[in-house]
């Protein structure tokens, strides 16, 4: 194994600065896919709703989604991964607790927990509220 001072790997530039020499090698490449769209509809204050069936996500390593909330300021969005063979939910995941806006909303990504997966929103405020579409994305690493 080679040992350098970082000294030795700074090298000054034409216009007189100096950079640190690096090669990068590998590749950070992400497929990202759209592959389910669904309008959440009304959902009565205090209930949950699934707004989307078992979506096959054992393709993708991870996933993420967008929800319009169409002015709804309180809700949850979960994630319920399911083995594949059942509509019964494995777990449950708040992917999205949003309090007091009204914006468009990206999660985080998370890994793929099972076969299947179905979302859930959860109307937090104090009347019924038509919700808008979720967009659920998966990542290939």
């Amino acid at each position: 194994m080679a040992t350098f001072r970082v000294g030795d790997l700074i090298k000054e530039q034409p216009d007189g600065s100096r950079a640190l020499q690096t090669t990068l090698t590998g590749s950070n490449v992400e497929k990202v896919e759209l592959i389910y769209s669904a309008n959440a509809g009304m959902i009565p204050t205090g209930t949950t709703v699934e707004v989307t069936p078992g979506i096959d996500l054992y393709k993708y390593d991870m996933f993420f989604i967008q929800f319009l909330p169409l002015g709804a300021r309180t809700y949850d969005v979960q994630y319920a991964p399911r083995r594949g063979d059942t509509d019964i939910a494995i777990s449950t995941t708040t992917i999205l607790s949003i309090q007091n806006t009204a914006s468009n909303q990206v999660s985080e990504r998370y890994p793929v927990k099972g076969l299947k997966g179905g979302f859930r929103v959860i109307n937090r405020t104090d009347v019924d509220h038509e919700f808008g579409t979720i967009f659920v994305f998966g990542v290939r690493l």
